[in-house]
């Protein structure tokens, strides 16, 4: 099993602050049509197998420094598969969500890695996906909590930023989505989901750039619903583009 890239035994078990109870998340309404061919076949990467979509981009702060931004994601596994991301899950929303509603909701958890290289001295930068695209997200590393909502938001269902060069890992949880008899998506949900960055007033994105592997367009990468934000406040692609 593959450990996330900057989790240790320490970071698994902290509690990222509780989210209080909720009912057991029903596998997710949106589509999932089965895989479908790109117009063009994705070019060869020196990425990893296991490697779904990079997005990278330059973010320019007022002063002119620079972060240099890489986003990884990694193929969903399927809850049993990815323990480490169990556990993370879970205590991220004290309890809230535990291995009998993972098993009883077919989830599987798709792990985000992302670097920030570079001195920064800019307003936090926001990551997406945001947390209206899946069912929970957990995280460890340099990434926030965004704490500009109503304080009575879970904080399993609060986006995700960060202000300074390092890196970390975000979680995404996918009800339905393992490959268990009955999981509609199989692990293509992560495709129902946008990838990349926004930028606060007074920060500038540039070189953004997108690579669709060959094993992210076998399961719904760069599908036909999905679309690119190439500016400068926004760096993203997937689904329900503007």
């Amino acid at each position: 099993m593959r450990a996330l890239p900057v989790a240790t035994a320490l970071l698994v078990v902290i509690a990222l602050a509780g989210c209080g109870p909720t009912p057991a998340p029903a596998p997710s309404e949106a589509p999932d049509p089965s895989p479908t061919e790109t117009a063009q076949a994705p070019a060869p990467t020196d990425l990893p197998e296991d490697i779904l979509l990079r997005v990278t981009a330059t973010a320019t702060g007022v002063a002119g420094n620079e972060l240099d931004l890489d986003l990884r994601v990694h193929r969903a596994l399927s809850w049993d598969d990815d323990t480490e991301s169990g556990v993370l899950m879970t205590s991220g929303c004290e309890g809230a969500l535990d291995a009998s509603v993972y098993e009883a909701n077919l989830w599987s958890f798709a792990v985000v890695d992302v670097v920030a290289t570079g001195s920064w001295t800019g307003d936090s930068i926001r990551l997406l996906p945001v947390a209206d695209d899946v069912v929970s997200l957990a995280s460890i590393g340099f990434l926030s909590e965004d704490d500009d909502v109503d304080p009575a938001t879970p904080h399993c269902q609060r986006d995700r930023t960060f202000a300074t060069a390092d890196d970390g890992t975000l979680v995404l949880g996918l009800a339905g989505d393992s490959d268990a008899a009955g999981a509609a998506g199989n692990f293509t949900r992560w495709a129902n989901s946008r990838y990349g960055f926004i930028a606060p007033q007074g920060v500038t994105l540039s070189d953004c750039e997108f690579t669709v592997t060959e094993a992210g367009a076998e399961l719904n990468g760069g599908a036909e619903w999905w679309g690119e934000v190439v500016a400068a406040d926004e760096c993203s692609t997937g689904a329900t583009a503007p």
